[in-house]
């Protein structure tokens, strides 16, 4: 197992700085943006790799400006622009490692936490270490290690085998650094560990493993069960995601459940328990729990000694894992007596709230805004989430709410509208789609697509597949692109339903005033958000006349004459029938309520009157 070291000030201050910048305008235009790039024969790798470069570097542009929309569509597209060229990554380690780069992007550009879409990613994760523990320069380990008496016994128990604290130089050196460069850190560590203790101590108590462990967390993670390190571990106990899954911890699209303090609370303490059994001595298992099992054994083999100090003085063991033991015992040192190595803070209370079970998917921010409940105290309450919302593949879930506000949180959920809840699309793959073109289509990313179904690439799509697209907003039937009738809008103001055909330079904007209807209805019928991009030749759902229909104002009298009824054919358009019918254009679109620029289908059915018969709006 990968542990964390407990990061440099420095780097928690820089966090995502880059969100917070703004750049010229047109870096958002270099490259263009497209719902599926034209990338180049399979044979062909390096135009892929510049093409996807171009789109990044417009991305890195488009996040320095804090246009993250812009930027995520940019990092997708590098990403489409590879996965869809045809080449073969397993062969080309170069472009798997641009894929995860311009993931990463993702990451950090996206600003919906529901459509965020990346694979390896994590909402809200903060950096989990630097070097400082890593890269201490510590003296060599004394022959005759000193033992220490705990100052005061009474508040430690070890509840299996016997653990003595023992001083040199090393731990000396750590004690050093924690009250030097780290100690505003690693105070505040402290008091953010008065938040788990209670519950760390509970779980380490039923699983039968020694008390005092409960501080690794602190050398870990700092108690933040957001913490994730440069080798992909997470949460306040670090775990890898193979370990986390050996251990019964969930992790897919939706949720982590190495950050959820209790599970991975459970999971490091029998992991710590199969550790010790193995080893018999909980020094080399805590250095196992760093550097995994497997390397420990190699290091006793090869320094042909069962003791950790041995081992600390040999080679054998990597810096990080010579330092992890020592860093552990400061911690413990200081927890025991802050004030004798300069410490003074008072823990938080422990984390209390009551558990919810609520209709999933549902986004915390819609949930807190109608529940009257800060939102960052829902989120820190429930950690695992890994898209802002509760897990689309339940029907329903356990969620955390802040104590005392279980009743309140139970009665705004049925205040929320259908159009601001979580709804997962399924869509199934037609022949010739590509995975850039269906999240064009629903207003969502490549890497949301890959990361809800586990593809790896594009070329894992098959056609006939049903694909699940997470989204917001109206809800779909079978038909993904047909409203159903929800509280804010009912089939019958829906008005009436047709295709529109976007055309070179087309905006939501234009195409929303075209046809009379508001940017958020447009994206609304359509599964998309307002700022997206239009691609030529798409199609776009248009309910015309829906907001005099919704607001009651259309005043149509009913036919005065029953004229007749002609059914479109393939190759017709609205001037060769009315030129046919000797009527005028005008009086055809009047007579069936069509804009100006409505495009008819076969099978349509046009009303058509004599010169002065048709009904009249008045």
């Amino acid at each position: 197992m990968k542990s964390t070291r407990l990061m440099v000030l420095a780097l928690l201050a820089a966090g995502c700085a880059a969100h917070q910048a703004r750049l010229p305008e047109a870096a958002r235009a270099v490259p263009p943006r497209a719902a599926a790039p034209v990338v180049p024969a399979a044979a062909s790798v390096e135009p892929v790799v510049g093409l996807a470069h171009a789109y990044r570097a417009a991305g890195l542009e488009n996040l320095r400006e804090g246009d993250l929309a812009a930027a995520c569509d940019n990092f997708d597209l590098g990403i489409a622009a590879i996965l869809e060229s045809g080449l073969d990554l397993a062969s080309r380690p170069d472009l798997e490692a641009l894929v995860a780069e311009l993931r990463a992007d993702v990451a950090r550009a996206s600003d919906d936490a529901t459509l965020a879409a990346v694979a390896e990613g994590e909402e809200e994760a903060e950096p989990a270490s630097g070097d400082a523990i890593a890269t201490v320069e510590i003296p060599e380990v004394p022959s005759e290690p000193q033992t220490l008496t705990p100052s005061k016994p009474a508040t430690r128990s070890l509840l299996v085998g016997d653990m003595p604290l023992e001083l040199n130089n090393q731990v000396q050196a750590m004690l050093n650094v924690y009250s030097g460069d780290l100690k505003d850190f690693i105070t505040a560590a402290y008091v953010r560990s008065g938040r788990y203790l209670p519950m760390v101590h509970q779980v380490f108590k039923e699983e039968g493993v020694p008390l005092d462990l409960a501080w690794l967390a602190l050398v870990e993670s700092a108690f933040k069960p957001r913490a994730y390190s440069r080798a992909q571990a997470k949460g306040i106990w670090q775990f890898i995601g193979s370990t986390g899954k050996m251990y019964g911890l969930d992790i897919d699209f939706w949720v982590d459940e190495r950050g959820d303090p209790v599970k991975a609370t459970h999971a490091a303490a029998r992991h710590l328990k199969d550790l010790h059994a193995q080893f018999g001595d909980w020094y080399l298992a805590l250095a196992a729990y760093n550097a995994g099992g497997g390397k420990i054994s190699s290091a006793i083999s090869r320094a042909h000694s069962r003791s950790y100090w041995d081992l600390a003085r040999t080679r054998y063991l990597k810096r990080e894992t010579r330092n992890y033991v020592p860093g552990y015992l400061a911690a413990l040192l200081i927890a025991d007596d802050p004030r004798r190595y300069g410490f003074d803070f008072t823990p938080e209370p422990p984390l209390a709230f009551d558990e919810v079970e609520v209709p999933s998917p549902f986004q915390l921010s819609v949930l807190a805004k109608a529940a009257g409940i800060d939102e960052d105290a829902l989120r820190d309450l429930n950690p695992e989430l890994r898209r802002g919302c509760t897990p689309g593949d339940h029907a329903r879930y356990t969620l955390k709410v802040p104590a005392g506000a279980a009743a309140t949180v139970i009665a705004a959920i049925d205040a929320v509208p259908e159009s601001e809840r979580v709804r997962v699309v399924r869509h199934q793959v037609a022949k010739g789609e590509t995975v850039a073109r269906i999240a064009a289509r629903y207003g969502t990313s490549v890497s949301a697509i890959l990361a809800a179904n586990s593809l790896r690439d594009a070329r894992g799509l098959k056609v006939g597949a049903e694909l699940v697209i997470p989204a917001t907003g109206t809800v779909y039937a079978d038909d993904a692109r047909k409203p159903v009738a929800s509280k804010t809008s009912s089939a019958s103001t829906l008005g009436r339903k047709i295709t529109y055909r976007v055309r070179p330079g087309d905006t939501l904007t234009s195409v929303a005033k075209l046809h009379k209807a508001s940017v958020t209805e447009l994206a609304s019928w359509n599964r998309i958000r307002p700022q997206h991009r239009l691609i030529a030749g798409t199609h776009l759902v248009v309910y015309v006349n829906t907001r005099d229909a919704a607001q009651g104002r259309a005043k149509r009298t009913a036919l005065s004459s029953p004229g007749l009824t002609y059914t479109v054919k393939r190759g017709d358009d609205l001037t060769g029938i009315a030129r046919t019918h000797g009527v005028s254009l005008e009086d055809v679109r009047r007579w069936n309520s069509l804009a100006s620029r409505e495009i008819i289908q076969p099978g349509d059915r046009i009303r058509l009157y004599g010169h002065d018969d048709g009904p009249r709006t008045r």
